[in-house]
C-alpha cells in the first residue's frame, strides 16, 4: 500500500458519518458517566435519550475504523522513520561514494601506466635491430645466390 493510498485512507477513516458521530457522542458521554459519582450518574441518565438497537452496529464500525487508523498511523511512523535514516545516511554514502570515484580515478591512471610500461617492454630498438640484421642476411644470400643460378642458367 502506498503512502497516497494509506492518506486517503485515513482521511476517509476520519471523516465520521452522521450515524457515526451520534455514536461518538454516546460513547463520549458514557464515559463522562462512569467518571461521575452514583447520583450525578442517574440525573443524566434521565436526561440522555435512549440509543437505538441499531447504533451499535456502528460502535463496531467506529471501533474497526479506528483500528484501522492506528494501523495506518503505525505504517506512517515506521516510513517516517525510514526516512529519518536514510536522511541521516545520505550525506555518509555521498562521500564514499566521491572517496571511491576518485580511488577509481587513480586506479584508472596506474593501470593506463603500467599497460603503457609493459607495451614498451614488449617491442624494444634491439628486437627491431636483430630482425633488420637477419633480413639483410637472408635477403644478400638470397640475392647472391639467385644471381650465382642465373649465371649458370646462361
Amino acid at each position: 500500500m502506498t503512502l497516497r493510498s494509506q492518506q486517503r485512507k485515513f482521511k476517509s477513516i476520519c471523516s465520521l458519518s452522521p450515524n457515526q458521530g451520534k455514536v461518538i457522542a454516546v460513547l463520549k458521554s458514557e464515559h463522562r458517566a462512569t467518571d461521575m459519582e452514583p447520583n450525578e450518574q442517574n440525573a443524566q441518565e434521565s436526561s440522555q435519550p435512549v440509543s437505538a438497537p441499531e447504533d451499535t452496529g456502528d460502535v463496531a464500525d467506529v471501533g474497526r475504523s479506528l483500528q484501522e487508523a492506528e494501523e495506518i498511523l503505525s505504517a506512517l511512523k515506521e516510513r517516517y522513520e525510514q526516512i529519518q535514516l536514510a536522511k541521516t545516511q545520505q550525506p555518509e554514502l555521498e562521500a564514499r561514494l566521491s572517496e571511491l570515484k576518485t580511488e577509481l580515478e587513480t586506479v584508472k591512471t596506474n593501470l593506463a601506466k603500467t599497460w603503457e610500461d609493459l607495451e614498451s617492454q614488449l617491442v624494444t630498438w634491439r628486437d627491431k635491430e636483430e630482425l633488420f640484421w637477419q633480413f639483410l642476411r637472408f635477403a644478400g644470400i638470397g640475392f647472391g645466390l639467385a644471381m650465382l643460378i642465373n649465371a649458370f642458367v646462361k
